[in-house]
Formats: structure tokens, C-alpha cells, sequence
């Protein structure tokens, strides 16, 4: 395996554990007023409602996620970059 295959290997990892095990956080006003109706009226439509509002929050999660583990790995693959052109120029 070459040192640059192995570099995108080790930095898609990194950016992997980091987005993994960093919790997100997604309050959207919709879905407190649905959980706010299906609590004062638990009937089927509320709790449709209610599901599919979880269901956008949750995309919403996985979308952010995925965006944040993009960032750290071009990030992470910019600053080495940048780190090896450094070296070389001083060297």
C-alpha cells in the first residue's frame, strides 16, 4: 500500500471515530410541537405526525454527521499536506 493511500486511510478513519462518537444534537420547533399534541391527544394522526417528524430529525442527525465527518477529513488531509510541502520547502 503506498504513503498516500495509507494517509487517506488512517485520516477516513480518524474522521470516522470522530464523527461517530461526537452525540448531535438536532431541536427543530416541529417536532416539539408534534410531541407537544401527541401528548395532550395520543390519537393515530398525532402519532403520525410525531413519526414522521422523528423520521426528518434523524435525517437531519445522519445528514449532519456525514457532512462533519467530510470536513475533519479534508481538514485532517489539507493540514498534512500542507505540513509535507512545508517540510520539504525548508528542508
Amino acid at each position: 500500500m503506498s504513503a498516500q493511500l495509507r494517509r487517506i486511510a488512517i485520516t477516513a478513519t480518524l474522521a470516522l471515530i470522530v464523527t461517530i462518537t461526537v452525540p448531535v444534537f438536532v431541536h427543530r420547533r416541529d417536532f416539539d410541537v408534534a410531541v407537544f399534541r401527541w401528548t395532550r391527544n395520543p390519537s393515530a394522526d398525532n402519532a403520525t405526525v410525531l413519526a414522521s417528524e422523528r423520521a426528518k430529525n434523524h435525517r437531519t442527525q445522519v445528514r449532519d454527521e456525514v457532512v462533519v465527518g467530510f470536513v475533519i477529513f479534508v481538514a485532517l488531509n489539507t493540514g498534512l499536506f500542507l505540513m509535507d510541502r512545508w517540510r520539504r520547502q525548508f528542508t
